[in-house]
């Protein structure tokens, strides 16, 4: 059966991926000549598919309300058993995909684009009006929202990380594909993207460097976010298991 919190994932799944449209829209307000528009930034790219995954989450979750299926929604939260739990339930096709997409895709960029962000370009914006239309606050939505929904997402919503040989490479190529994407804009216009590739892109040997390891970096940061998951979802069941069994509980 439903529960309470099953809505509350429904309301979250489909309130991120209509903010996400609603920011998307918004940047057309602004007009923008520049070659690639502003799909030449990382960010861009993770709000859109972040958009499109959270609209599949949203989906799935009504098939499942349809059905009268409870989701699968972290353990602490809600009145799931350990018996019930999503670790042993059979996947649908949808939840599959949806599940490597997260893994693959979703999980990964939306921590690269977040830490990037904040850690990397932030403090490195003279301007954040000039570098970006609508300033701070939609600034903050792109990089800090839309990094807090997807964390929350990987500790309500558990999801099956799969074979690393299938979904390391979706994410490696996916990496590829933008750098090079990067790399052909700024030939382009003759400029570099962000602040700090101008920063420290003084020579060639310092650029090839720098592209070298940020494709390094987001390699390993799928690994990294594959082992806090299967981490944090190991000791939530575990948490529940313990918490069935104890003395208190059975008293």
């Amino acid at each position: 059966m439903p529960r309470f919190e099953d809505f509350v994932a429904l309301a979250f799944h489909w309130f991120s991926a209509i903010l996400n449209t609603l920011s998307l829209a918004y940047l057309f307000t602004f007009p923008n000549g520049d070659f690639g528009w502003y799909y030449r930034f990382l960010t861009i790219w993770g709000l859109t598919l972040q958009a499109i995954y959270f609209y599949l989450c949203g989906i799935i979750d009504l098939i499942h309300l349809r059905r009268g299926a409870a989701l699968d929604y972290h353990f602490p939260l809600g009145s799931i058993s350990s018996r019930d739990s999503p670790f042993s339930k059979q996947r649908t096709v949808l939840e599959r995909h949806r599940d490597r997409f997260f893994a693959s895709i979703a999980f990964p960029l939306g921590n690269f684009v977040g830490l990037g962000f904040w850690l990397l370009i932030f403090p490195t914006v003279v301007n954040i009006i000039e570098f970006m239309p609508g300033g701070f606050w939609l600034a903050f939505h792109q990089h800090g929202i839309t990094w807090i929904s997807i964390l929350l997402e990987a500790s309500c919503i558990y999801h099956e990380y799969g074979r690393k040989r299938v979904e390391l490479p979706i994410w490696i190529g996916f990496i590829a594909v933008y750098l090079t994407w990067n790399l052909s804009v700024s030939i382009t216009t003759g400029k570099w993207i962000y602040p700090f590739q101008q920063m420290l892109a003084s020579n060639v040997a310092i650029s090839i460097a720098v592209y070298a390891g940020l494709f390094l970096l987001a390699s390993g940061l799928y690994m990294i976010c594959r082992l806090i998951h299967v981490k944090y979802w190991t000791w939530s069941l575990t948490s529940l298991r313990e918490r069935e069994y104890s003395p208190l509980q059975q008293t």
